[in-house]
């Protein structure tokens, strides 16, 4: 089959190690057309696949593609020619690190692909969402529980205990599991999202930092009258990091950055990261260009990593983390997320990567993390 070229008109962020990154005017040799809305392409030195909204144009409203069928494509991609070195020579030392990155990516993703868990089966998760007042935190929340993952949400509850002032940090509970597959007596919400108020609320920022960290400190200590002091270390990490639900620990605190990072934001990661993983993100990239994101993605990690604050990189480190934005490579924390009524492809968005992550192909280490942090902290009181 003769491959015919087109230049790319929008971004296509890879979930999954199949796919292949697109962004607008990338050059695309397209190998094969699906008819639910996918394409098998070459992409320079990449082979994968990406929806084929990337090569239309984005009409108003258009959404994410369906997901594929597996058994249609596979088949395809092994047969795919092996592909010519493209330009003579060698390549530059940039082009050699740009590879080298998009490579490390790829193979994370495989990686993290073998262990995945589904969103059925990935067990009990509480994720917090923090960062400035009126940036779309309790959007991002409403956004994850209307995806396809989700089968049931309830209400945002506010946890009157936890602030002596109002807003105050309230949970919403919801549910990955299909009610066919609830074991007898089990709770169906398995995840447990915290909404923290905004930076903004108050003139002194740390009336909102010192509840939201007292907060997750104090869902360390009920665990903690559980077990002899005598324990081992290793046996109460195994104990823990299992998906049942028996413990009530903040895994992740997923923290938002709208437009430029501040110290405050600096400070306010810093104390978060000593219990609970943070993974910063960039809210509302679709009021930003391609440019401005990897450029905040840069100032963000250089940042964090100056400071000496621990985030989670899904298995990069600081200075890939810093190559990836400095050659804006994406995939890479922090990720971009988009506003729910974006045009599809228009912006840089890797919220898919996101949930994927959390909720799929990285949970398993993000749960054993935590069980490690509550070890820590045990062992320090």
């Amino acid at each position: 089959m003769s491959n015919n070229q087109t230049a790319a008109k929008g971004f296509w962020v890879p979930s999954r190690s199949d796919e292949v990154h697109v962004q607008p005017g990338d050059q695309l040799d397209v190998v094969r057309e699906y008819p639910d809305g996918w394409i098998l392409i070459l992409n320079g030195a990449a082979k994968g696949f990406a929806p084929k909204v990337v090569i239309e144009g984005v009409s108003v409203g258009q959404g994410r593609p369906k997901p594929r069928h597996e058994s249609l494509y596979t088949k395809d991609l092994i047969s795919i020619d092996p592909l010519s070195p493209g330009k003579e020579g060698a390549p530059s030392d940039s082009d050699a690190l740009k590879g080298r990155i998009k490579a490390k990516i790829k193979s994370l993703l495989g990686v993290a692909e073998a262990r995945a868990q589904t969103p059925s089966n990935c067990g009990s998760l509480k994720i917090m969402v923090a960062g400035d007042a009126g940036i779309g935190k309790t959007s991002l929340i409403h956004a994850f529980t209307l995806s396809d993952a989700f089968v049931q949400h309830g209400p945002i509850t506010s946890l009157d205990n936890t602030m002596s002032v109002s807003p105050k940090i309230s949970e919403l509970k919801a549910s990955t599991i299909p009610p066919s597959q609830l074991r007898f007596g089990e709770d169906p919400n398995n995840i447990t999202f915290v909404d923290t108020p905004g930076l903004g609320s108050f003139m002194d920022a740390m009336m909102v930092i010192k509840p939201v960290v007292e907060y997750v400190e104090a869902q360390f200590r009920p665990t903690n009258t559980l077990f002899s002091p005598h324990i081992p270390t290793q046996k109460l990490v195994n104990l823990l990091k299992s998906g049942t639900g028996s413990h009530s620990h903040v895994d992740v605190c997923i923290y938002c950055i709208l437009h430029r990072l501040k110290p405050v934001d600096l400070e306010y990661m810093r104390l978060l990261s000593g219990n609970v993983t943070v993974i910063p993100v960039i809210i509302k990239a679709d009021t930003m260009s391609a440019q401005e994101v990897f450029e905040l993605k840069r100032v963000v990690i250089e940042n964090i990593a100056k400071a000496n604050i621990p985030i989670y990189g899904f298995g990069l480190g600081e200075q890939d983390l810093i190559d990836a934005a400095r050659l804006k490579i994406a995939g890479a924390v922090p990720f971009a997320v988009c506003s729910k009524e974006r045009e599809y492809g228009k912006c840089l968005d890797e919220t898919e990567l996101l949930k994927r992550g959390l909720f799929s192909n990285n949970v398993w280490d993000i749960r054993t993390l935590t069980a490690e942090r509550f070890s820590a902290w045990r062992l320090r009181q």
